[in-house]
């Protein structure tokens, strides 16, 4: 069981490398990533102390995606728990050097 603890934890510290790299190729070119957690989309009360934690944190997600795109900025979100972002990442980025070019 500490093994497997151990291998899950060595792969979210390289995911979390990758997308820090990631971070600073896109931002220098008005490209923002944002990976998410399961939290940030399936709005489940459970993870929050109370509905109003829930409520700004939507609110706070789509005033991000609002100001990303008034001021040009193209947001890619990651959902942890139905991707696997060391494989969709590079394949978004790649999509996004195409519409940019």
């Amino acid at each position: 069981m500490r093994e497997v603890i151990k291998a899950e934890k060595i792969d979210l510290e390289n995911q979390r490398y990758l997308i820090d790299e990631l971070k600073k190729e896109l931002e220098s070119k008005k490209n923002l990533i944002k990976l998410q957690g399961a939290q940030h989309r399936l709005h489940n009360t459970s993870w929050y102390k109370d509905v109003k934690e829930l409520e700004d944190i939507v609110n706070r997600n789509q005033k991000r995606r609002y100001i990303s795109q008034d001021n040009g900025i193209f947001l890619l979100e990651v959902h942890m728990y139905d991707e696997k972002p060391e494989i969709v990442i590079p394949q978004r980025i790649q999509k996004i050097k195409e519409f940019n070019n």
